[in-house]
Order: structure tokens, then C-alpha cells, then sequence
């Protein structure tokens, strides 16, 4: 945003020699002359205010230098680096048990400049123990609290380190398990292969948030949503060596890249919907299911692949006994899920993706809730639409296919499979949808660390789909940038004592939604569309998701990649917006008229009431009828919380208003506007 005006410099140069009476006479002088010739004095502090622009505008904010791994300006450096876990695994369901038995091998690649001693392998189902950290640190009555179960039984683990297969020693902590090497792992592409046999109760779901995965019956048959569902290598960074907080619930998942080759044995009758393609699709599904699949990888309407009256049919599957083994593979993702039911109804439609690529979205849902008007049988298409604007919109949709699937759960995100709320339907369903599977850019495209920095996945997400809602008008706003949304974000800064720079499982759970969803989306908002404009923040946001494709920014590189890519030293709002509480009163105290002339002009004087600040926008009308805006940079506030300035007029003043069209969170807005009186 250009500067409006300059200030007077009224320092006088090292080596004149000034007595403090000719410095005070010229302060006085200059003052006097720019208020009778409409020209901004310099800025000025009302004692009474809790602004302090040294606290805003702070040289020592964000001052971290440069390193081989992460440029200063925003992008990995010539020596960034990242380790690799590439994933197969053997599964088998008991459905009569709950109960979930494989086998994972992982293939993991030290890509770092360290040996490694030791190796660090999630086991996120801990989290169901009665003594775990997540379960002691849940507050009473919340339903999490009743899930429990004994965790993951770990039965061998075993390495494959060189030419030596060999039996590991480990060590469990929580959610956390230490795997104890015989000889370090090297550094710059020392490779291990580990295998662990393991098994898991699945448990129950409810319904409410952080809820991830679980069985759910139904009237027909169970379905289970399985995730976490097998030991996941830890991130070893540059940043923390290795991640080793704690799963508690709420902060979700930090992983790093690979392939996954999966198989899920299930009862015959079981359908089973996962990440990544399927593999022997000619075994698992019939010969009509398969020519269905391939009507709906060439159809613009949604075809069933598996209708409702096909539900609880023999002849709707290839075998009617024993059990069968579905196998799937995932190219490049951080993460896989799946799902499995004798009761889906599975819906799939072709996406249409640039470069005349395409992908299969898929709905799987419970045959009862099949004819739910507006309900899951639209999911699909809702799926289609979305990734086809994040694709033009950002960067082309990675995956082979997108699937979501119905269950009690507040919505939970995996690559290419979401889980969502059952119950829904119309602009609900379309909302919920959009949301999870615009979790595909953050954080399965752009791995940033969910532990840590919620608001990086989930603001980020919450802001993308205010643009989505916006082009398919549903008539919900998330994020976008109207006087609806700024009054919630008010209130947020009204009542939450947290900043965004917070970690989710370090907050209460009913403020988690305020600051990591709703006030990080904003603050995006406010940038694209009021602190910036939309083209220039909108290059600058393109390329952070190019940059950091499938890699591992922290907070820190976002924000000097914005400020590089903008031309703008955005460190104010990031500071106030991220890291503080801060709230934001703006406010009109005066207008006056040069020599009391309206025709020579307007002066008026703003002024910043409380610690956070924004660019001004002035909305001054005229008894005559004419209306001028007036837009101030932030600047403004670079040394004081008062500002006056000139408007050329020809009538007298009818009144000034501060932020006109209510965009900014303006915690006191009967201060904003000037009345002239009657």
C-alpha cells in the first residue's frame, strides 16, 4: 500500500550546532505550520493508551539467520534435507473381535547430516490406555475419556541393517517407542529395514470432535474408519532432531514422505476404500462393480458402484465365504487410511484435473441414510467440484482418487480419504467436505508440523475454503473477509487469552476451533484482501505451496517467504496477529477545517486506542453529497497512536468513518465514526 503522506524530518543533523531553545522553536514552528496548512505533524502518544509501537513495530522480532537448510528468504536452502519412510504392510480384521493384527515394514532412509544412534516409531493407539498421557490429561465428562483400550501390543521388532537381520531392543514412552540400534544408522543415505509385528483393539466411536477413527454399527453391519493403525516413523529435522512430542489428541500428525504397498484382509462381504489405487480390484469386487468403476473415470454424473440394492447381496460380490485380501498402493504421501463395511453404498464420479489429467472422487456411506435428501448421495460430486477449483487454484490434486467416507466423527483427514459426520447434509455436508479435502494442500501437500502448529494446517485450510464458497456460493462463509466474520473475530479477541502460536493440546478444546481455525483464517484474509491486495498475495501464497511441496516448513519460513514475495515487511502482523492477544481500537477524535475554511480542506485526527494495529481506511462525507476514502498505510502508528491528516472538501464534513464496510475486528466500534452536530 503506497504512503498517503511524509512526515517532516525534524531531527537535526550529527555535528550542527543547535541550542535546545532553537530545537524546541523549530518543534513548535513546524507543528504550528503543517496544522494550518493541512500537513500531518508529527506523531504523537496519548499516555492513557496501551499502545506501544516499539512492541508492534520490534527490529528484534523474527531475527533468526539464515541457515544451510532454510533460506532467510522463506525457501529450503541448498542443503536442506528430509528422511524417507517407505511402508508395507500386512493387515488383517477381526470384525468379530474388534480387532485389528499386522505386520509393517519400514524402509527408512537417514537423509540427515547425523548419524543416528536410535530410532523413534509413533504408536498413536496408546492413546486409548487408561495411564496414557492423552488419558490422564482429558478434562471430566469429556467422551474421550471412555475410549479405552490396551494400546498396541508390540510382539517382535526386528532390523535389517547391512547384510545382518537381527532383533532390536525397544522401548515404549506413551505414545512414543524408541528402537535401540546395534551400530548407528549413517548420515547422508544410510538405509535400515525394520519390521514389527503388532495388533491393536479397535475402538469405538462417538460422536463429537478429535474423535479419529473407530467401528460404528449400524442397523446392517458395522463400518470401521481405521487410522494410526500401524507403528509410523518419527520426523527427524533440522529444526528438532527428533519430534518427539507426545499424541495427546488434539495436535494431530507430523510425518514424513514415502510409498506405501498395503494389503487389508476382511470378510468376503466387506468393502474396503483406502489411500492410494487399488491394485486387484479383479479380485475384490465383480465384473459389474469393475465396468461401473470405469463408467464413472469417464462420467461428469455420479455413477453407483455399488448400489443400495446391492447392499447384503451374495451375488454383488465375487466369492460368498472366507475372507479377502484388498490391496492397494500410495506413491509419495505421508500417511494411509481406510475404511471397511459390509453396508457401503460407494458413489464415484470423475474429477477433471489440469493438463487433462483426472482422479476418481468416491462417497462410501451406510445404506440407510441412502435417500437422505441432499445428503451423502451428492458427496461425490461435492468432492468432484472442490478439488477441481483447489486444483486450478493452487496446485493439481496429487492423488489417483479422493474418497469420503460417512461415520460419527467431527471430520478427519488422511491423503485421498477423509471421515466425516454421518448425519449430514445439504450446505453442511458440502461445508464438511470441502474443509477435509481441502486438507490436501495443508498439510498432505504442504507438510507442515500439526503438533506444533495447528493453525497451519487448519487456518490454512479454513481460509482456501472461504474462496471455495465463495465461487460455488453455498451461502456459508468460513474465513472470507465481511462484517459477519470480523464481529466473530472480535469476539475472539475479546475473550481468548491464547495467541494462534499456541499448541493445540496446550489450549482448552473449545478455543482450539477460535484461534487455530477461525482467527489464523482471518488474519490470511486481512492480508489478501485489505493489507495487500488479492494478486499480490496470492503469487506470494502460490509459490509458498510450491516451494514447500512435500516438505517441512515451520511458521518462521512462511512468514519471511510472504514478506519476500510481497515486498512488504509484514513483521507488525505477524507479531500481533500470531504471536499475540492483542486487540485493536481505532477511533475518530477530531475534524477541523483549515482557517476554519471547508473549501481550503479538512484535518482530521485517528487514533490507535489499544496495542494492536492495521492500515487505516477513511470513509469522509460531505453535507454536500460528495464522499471521499482515504486509505493510510500502517506507518501511520510507527512512533505514536495519533494521527492527523488533510482532505481536500468543498462542503462541510457530515461525518468520518473508520473502516466504513466493518472489515476489521475492532473491539469498540461506537468510537469509529464523527458526527458533526446538528
Amino acid at each position: 500500500m503506497p504512503k498517503m503522506f511524509t512526515k517532516p524530518v525534524l531531527n537535526a543533523p550529527r555535528g550542527n550546532r543547535v541550542t535546545y531553545a532553537g530545537l524546541f522553536l523549530f518543534f513548535i514552528t513546524a507543528v504550528l505550520l503543517a496544522a494550518c496548512e493541512g500537513k500531518p505533524a508529527a506523531m504523537t502518544m496519548d499516555n492513557n493508551s496501551h499502545y506501544d509501537p516499539r512492541q508492534v513495530f520490534d527490529l528484534q522480532f523474527m531475527q533468526n539467520n539464515s541457515t544451510p537448510e532454510r533460506s532467510a528468504s522463506g525457501v529450503p536452502g541448498p542443503a536442506y534435507w528430509q528422511n524417507r519412510a517407505d511402508y508395507k504392510i500386512t493387515a488383517k480384521l477381526d470384525e468379530t473381535q474388534n480387532l485389528l493384527k499386522g505386520r509393517v515394514e519400514i524402509s527408512y532412509t537417514n537423509n540427515s547430516p547425523d548419524d543416528l544412534r536410535y530410532l523413534w516409531v509413533q504408536l498413536y493407539q496408546n492413546i486409548y490406555r487408561s495411564d496414557s498421557r492423552a488419558a490422564l490429561t482429558v478434562p471430566y465428562g469429556n467422551p474421550r475419556a471412555d475410549r479405552i483400550t490396551d494400546g498396541v501390543q508390540i510382539y517382535a521388532v526386528s532390523a535389517f541393517q547391512g547384510t545382518t537381520l537381527e532383533k532390536i531392543s525397544y522401548y515404549v514412552n506413551d505414545t512414543n517407542m524408541r528402537i535401540d540400534l546395534t551400530k548407528p544408522l549413517i548420515k547422508h543415505g544410510g538405509r535400515i529395514r525394520l519390521t514389527i509385528d503388532y495388533s491393536f483393539a479397535v475402538s469405538s466411536v462417538y460422536y463429537g470432535p478429535w474423535t479419529r477413527m473407530g467401528v460404528m454399527n449400524t442397523k446392517d453391519g458395522p463400518i470401521f474408519a481405521i487410522s494410526h493403525w500401524y507403528p509410523r516413523m518419527m520426523v527427524y529435522d533440522d529444526v528438532h532432531g527428533w519430534n518427539t512430542v507426545p499424541y495427546r489428541g488434539i495436535g494431530e500428525f507430523f510425518l514424513d514422505y514415502g510409498d506405501f504397498d498395503y494389503t487389508i484382509e476382511v470378510p468376503w462381504n466387506y468393502i474396503v476404500v483406502g489411500t492410494g489405487a487399488l491394485i486387484n480390484r479383479d479380485a475384490v469386487l465383480t465384473r459389474e462393480e469393475i465396468s461401473r468403476l470405469d463408467e464413472a473415470a469417464r462420467s461428469d454424473k455420479t455413477i453407483h458402484i455399488v448400489a443400495s440394492s446391492d447392499v447384503g447381496q451374495t451375488g454383488a460380490r465375487p466369492v460368498s465365504n472366507g475372507q479377502l485380501t484388498w490391496h492397494f498402493r500410495a506413491h509419495n504421501v505421508r500417511d494411509v487410511a481406510w475404511a471397511a463395511s459390509p453396508v457401503f453404498v460407494l458413489d464415484a464420479v470423475k474429477i477433471r484435473l489440469p493438463d487433462n489429467k483426472s482422479a476418481l472422487a468416491m462417497a462410501a456411506y451406510p445404506r440407510d441414510i441412502a435417500n437422505v435428501p441432499d445428503g451423502w448421495s451428492y458427496a461425490a460430486d461435492d468432492i468432484k467440484q472442490e478439488i477441481e477449483f483447489f486444483s486450478k487454484q493452487f496446485t493439481p490434486y496429487p492423488y489417483p482418487t479422493a474418497t469420503a467416507v460417512a461415520m460419527p466423527l467431527g471430520g478427519m483427514e488422511y491423503p485421498a480419504i477423509v471421515f466425516l459426520y454421518v448425519n449430514l447434509h445439504g450446505n453442511l455436508l458440502s461445508r464438511f467436505l470441502a474443509h477435509e479435502i481441502g486438507h490436501t494442500w495443508f498439510p498432505m501437500i504442504v507438510g507442515s508440523n500439526e503438533h506444533l502448529y495447528t493453525w497451519m494446517d487448519e487456518g490454512f485450510d479454513t481460509f482456501i475454503n472461504s474462496q471455495a464458497f465463495d465461487i460455488f456460493n453455498h451461502g456459508i462463509n468460513l474465513s472470507g473477509l465481511n462484517t459477519n466474520s470480523a464481529d466473530y473475530i472480535t469476539d475472539v479477541l475479546n475473550k481468548e487469552k491464547f495467541p494462534i502460536m499456541t499448541a493445540a493440546d496446550d489450549i482448552p478444546e473449545e478455543v482450539v476451533y477460535n484461534l487455530e481455525y477461525k482467527k489464523a483464517a482471518y488474519g490470511l484474509s486481512l492480508l489478501r484482501n485489505y493489507i495487500l491486495d488479492q494478486d499480490n498475495f496470492d503469487h506470494a501464497f502460490k509459490d509458498y505451496i510450491a516451494k514447500w511441496a512435500y516438505r517441512h516448513p515451520t511458521p518462521y519460513d512462511f512468514f519471511r517467504l510472504i514478506n519476500n514475495e510481497t515486498g512488504e515487511d509484514l513483521d507488525w502482523f505477524w507479531k500481533e496477529w500470531f504471536f499475540e492477544n492483542w486487540k485493536l481500537d481505532q477511533t475518530v477524535t477530531d475534524v477541523r477545517y483549515v482557517d476554519n475554511d471547508p473549501k481550503k480542506g479538512g484535518i482530521i485526527t485517528i487514533m490507535n486506542n489499544d496495542r494492536m494495529v492495521m492500515p487505516v481506511v477513511v470513509a469522509v462525507h460531505e453535507s454536500g453529497g460528495k464522499t471521499t476514502i482515504i486509505k493510510l498505510p500502517v506507518e501511520i502508528w510507527a512512533d505514536g497512536n495519533t494521527w492527523k491528516f488533510k482532505v481536500n472538501t468543498s462542503s462541510k464534513i457530515r461525518s468520518v468513518v473508520i473502516d466504513p464496510d466493518n472489515l476489521l475486528p475492532d473491539v469498540d466500534r461506537t468510537n469509529n465514526a464523527w458526527n458533526a452536530p446538528p
